[in-house]
């Protein structure tokens, strides 16, 4: 029997639930009035195993629920009917071959069975659950400062590069070129914020140097990083007025000017325009707070009891080393 098992092709998993039903073939109408079981009336027989009346009305009520009207005729009623037992049929039959005993099988259904399990008992926990406008309100309060917009600076630059292995003397000259740079800025027309001409003339960064030293837009916040010097973000952070210009920043690579083109103030946002997020997101919490409880209270009321001797006295499986799987050496002669 476990051989011709290993040979049999698996039925589907909605099959595998039917392992707790009966099962037999379709055949014709019964002609005489349906014997009963109980209150419910026996509808058909197969194999032996008996379906109701009450157990069609379930099962017509659960495929139709959301259809009106779906068995309304005799027809439809007859073809359910012959589709219940065609399944209970297939589900006896690989109950007698042995199949609700194979390990894949039991695994299936398990894991169907706790799935449902789950669907109902863990779901009307979680339909329970909700979240008061107090608890937003007071989430919102304990992480005011995680929703503040931090301040932003709008800048440009002119960068005069000191070569890597330039002397005291060269690194005076253009620290001086610098100087005369920043002399031309502070003549500029006051209605033009970047440094326009200048840059082409004195910058040595590429990238701004033909947008009037522009690089956009800079957070004062920990967590941003830049490519240009510390003391040179600083710098800029230290500006307050658009048009204003910084002194001259000294740092390893060469000298800088900054000059402010626009500034946006750190801002708190409203608890309003953040209610649905706040709410969302306490409502994830105590989900996955209830569903660990449900878990943990299945597991104590389970008696778990574990063997560790056993457990420990147990050999680890033989480790298939990697490739393993090619031809065998050929012998030697």
């Amino acid at each position: 029997m476990v051989d011709r098992m290993k040979h049999r092709l698996f039925l589907p998993c909605g099959a595998l639930l039917c392992l707790v039903l009966a099962c037999p073939t379709p055949g014709k109408a019964q002609t005489q009035p349906p014997k009963t079981l109980g209150a419910s009336p026996v509808l058909a027989t197969v194999a032996g195993e008996r379906i109701t009346l009450g157990d069609f009305e379930a099962e017509m009520l659960r495929r139709g629920g959301n259809q009106p009207g779906r068995y309304a005729t005799a027809e439809s009623r007859r073809a359910l009917l012959n589709e219940i037992i065609r399944q209970r049929a297939l589900v006896g039959r690989a109950r007698a071959e042995g199949f609700a005993k194979d390990p894949a099988v039991r695994a299936a259904f398990e894991k169907a069975m706790v799935a449902r399990m789950q669907e109902v008992d863990l779901q009307s926990r979680l339909e329970s659950l909700s979240v008061s406008d107090e608890e937003v309100a007071a989430f919102y309060a304990k992480h005011r400062e995680d929703y503040a917009r931090p301040a932003r600076f709008k800048a440009a630059i002119i960068f005069i590069a000191v070569p890597e292995n330039a002397d005291g003397k060269t690194r005076r000259k253009l620290e001086r070129r610098a100087e005369e740079a920043l002399k031309e800025a502070r003549k500029l027309d006051p209605g033009t914020l970047h440094f326009g001409a200048l840059a082409r003339k004195y910058s040595d960064d590429r990238a701004t140097r033909y947008t009037g030293g522009v690089i956009g837009w800079l957070v004062q916040h920990p967590s941003r990083r830049y490519k240009w010097a510390p003391e040179v973000v600083d710098a800029i952070f230290h500006l307050s007025e658009p048009g204003e210009i910084g002194p001259i920043v000294k740092t390893e690579k060469g000298f800088y000017l900054v000059r402010l083109l626009a500034r946006e103030k750190e801002s708190l946002r409203v608890l309003k325009e953040l209610e649905a997020g706040i709410r969302h997101r306490l409502l994830e919490q105590k989900r996955q707070e209830a569903g660990k409880s449900f878990i943990e209270e299945t597991m104590t009321q389970a008696g778990i009891n574990i063997d560790e001797a056993v457990l420990e006295s147990m050999p680890s499986p033989a480790v298939v080393e990697s490739g393993s799987g090619g031809p065998p050496p050929v012998p030697a002669d």
